[in-house]
């Protein structure tokens, strides 16, 4: 059954969700006004923009604007290209920095202490062939290589002994 209070219930209920939501009504009103100016700023600001790209596009030989526009383009492939390279290039350092990070530290110390050693020493047969493509005696340029060698050599701190000459028979 039906009771006197209930009218005056649902009518408070009704107030009170009324007194809670008209405010953000009115928010939401307000905050949609403000879209609405905005968007006919918007509208106007584009219009104007077009007006004056017709008219630059007009004032502009058409050949000019399209050789920028082929510039521009391969400005971009090249940006991007580079942007790939460098994308590569990042990626490789945050392995190394990766595989340093999971290197025990007694690994790390080890591979600071250790010598590096020099390249091996040209061969021989390589430096007469290369002598005789210069015009220079064999000997020459093997004792040129051996006095550089030894130079470096001595620089780093370890003895260097070049290798002994071999006889090449042809």
């Amino acid at each position: 059954m039906a009771t006197a209070q209930e009218p005056s219930r649902t009518a408070a209920l009704a107030a009170g969700l009324e007194a809670l939501l008209l405010p953000l009504v009115q928010r939401s009103d307000a905050a949609l006004d403000e879209v609405q100016a905005s968007q006919a700023s918007l509208a106007t600001a584009i219009d104007r923009l077009v007006a004056e790209l017709e008219q630059l596009s007009a004032s502009v030989p058409e050949g000019t604007a399209a050789a920028h526009a082929a510039r521009l383009a391969l400005l971009r492939r090249r940006v991007a290209a580079m942007s790939a390279s460098l994308d590569g290039v990042q990626g490789r350092l945050n392995r190394l920095h990766g595989a340093l990070a999971r290197l025990p530290s007694t690994t790390l110390a080890e591979l600071a202490r250790q010598e590096l050693h020099a390249p091996p020493p040209p061969r021989v047969e390589d430096l007469a062939a290369r002598a005789g493509q210069l015009g220079a005696g064999p000997e020459a340029l093997l004792a040129a290589t051996a006095a550089a060698d030894s130079a470096a050599a001595e620089g780093a701190g370890r003895p260097f002994a070049p290798p002994p000459p071999q006889d090449t028979e042809e």
